[in-house]
């Protein structure tokens, strides 16, 4: 197994999907609707390197491991100082999991002023 699929894999059996997803969210700034953030994940687990959506490739130049890991470093550091916020938005991901497409974007929309 590659390395850098370890790495993630050992966050999620730590902290759960929900909580990288969330880390993605928040990471984003709400760029990342909780369903997209899950399809990153499941990609780079499954041997996916470069993503090219507009966050990825601008800020990340296309490497999909160091924008999972840029989330996740930001959120175990918010947790540490703030785990109200962290439960907070690990609960806003979770119901806007099975939202609409035009309700994901408009809590994306949203999301700096929700949380």
């Amino acid at each position: 197994m590659d390395e850098k699929v370890n790495w993630l894999k050992s966050v999620i059996e730590e902290k759960g999907i929900n909580w990288v997803i969330a880390a993605m969210v928040d990471g984003s700034i709400g760029y990342h609707t909780p369903n997209h953030a899950k399809k990153l994940i499941e990609s780079f687990l499954n041997g996916k390197k470069e993503d090219f959506c507009e966050r990825c490739y601008c800020c990340f130049n296309k490497d999909l491991e160091a924008m999972i890991q840029y989330d996740v470093k930001g959120f175990e550091q918010l947790a540490r100082h703030n785990q109200q916020k962290v439960e907070r938005i690990i609960g806003y991901t979770e119901k806007m999991m099975d939202a609409d497409t035009i309700d994901a974007i408009t809590g994306g929309l949203l999301y700096p002023t929700m949380i």
